[in-house]
């Protein structure tokens, strides 16, 4: 059932109502089973398990790419780099060149999917002492894949001043693949990137993101793919913005069953903003 699955995900062009693809499921499904704080616990042996089930699965060395990526972020820790032992730091690159290693060695089929892809640029943008350069795996995998939006988001979260990057990196780069993927997503791409920062715990208080523009890009956004979180997010950002027709019109296309108190920012949650609307 789970070859099955994977397979169907990967293959399928289908879109989530957010405008996700599910192959973006199958990886969340293996990021939140081999995570940093969670790599172990027996997942070794039904890996192993999986393996002789299915000798030619190609989803097995992705496993053994996550869980040995994972290994590198448990023995990192989630502290600030000044932070990190040097032990740590040496841990962390040597399973990290683990996890290139088997992702370069893996199956030709494995290699033609957005999962390959996504977990080697995940590794990529972790260190400098491996063999596959972060912006070359991105390159190409956003020229095959330009609406599997982690790509953007992989990148984007190395960007930030948490990892030594700015905020005018960040809007730059947000700015550039807006207008580059304009043909296909109109200017959605500018709010749902800046809204993956967020979730990222950056706050859109601290970013640099043109005001204006982000409320034309959520009205877009929720245009192109009504999907109740980005309605929610949408209204609230209009509210944190102070801007009351942006507010009045993303309410208007945010029905009383599709609101979602948890997608509001803090401080702007829908009772306050309601208050201040006078609605």
């Amino acid at each position: 059932m789970l070859e099955k699955s994977l397979a169907e995900l990967l293959s399928s062009d289908k879109r989530f109502k957010d405008g996700s693809r599910p192959a973006q499921a199958a990886y969340m499904g293996f990021q939140m089973y081999l995570s940093g704080e969670n790599y172990s616990g027996g997942y070794a042996a039904v890996i192993e398990e999986w393996r002789t089930a299915y000798p030619g699965s190609i989803y097995v060395p992705f496993a053994k790419a996550r869980q040995a990526y994972a290994a590198a972020w448990g023995s990192r820790g989630a502290q600030w780099a000044s932070e990190v032992p040097k032990e740590a730091w040496e841990l962390f690159a040597l399973r990290l060149q683990e996890s290139e290693k088997i992702l370069l060695s893996a199956p030709p089929a494995l290699k033609e999917s957005t999962l390959w892809h996504h977990m080697l640029l995940s590794v990529a943008v972790e260190s400098d002492r491996l063999e596959s350069r972060p912006e070359k795996v991105f390159a190409e995998a956003v020229k095959r894949w330009p609406d599997y939006y982690p790509f953007y988001e992989v990148v984007l979260s190395r960007m930030t001043p948490r990892w030594h990057g700015n905020w005018e990196q960040v809007d730059q780069f947000i700015d550039y693949w807006t207008r580059q993927q304009a043909a296909r997503e109109g200017t959605s791409l500018y709010a749902r990137l800046y809204v993956s920062l967020f979730a990222r715990g950056s706050s859109p208080q601290e970013v640099k993101a043109d005001t204006r523009r982000m409320i034309e890009s959520f009205a877009d956004l929720t245009a192109r793919y009504p999907d109740p979180g980005w309605k929610n997010v949408r209204a609230s950002y209009a509210c944190l913005s102070r801007d009351k027709q942006a507010f009045a019109d993303a309410m208007k296309d945010l029905p009383q069953p599709e609101l979602i108190r948890d997608f509001w920012f803090d401080g702007y949650s829908y009772d306050v903003c309601m208050r201040w609307a006078g609605i």
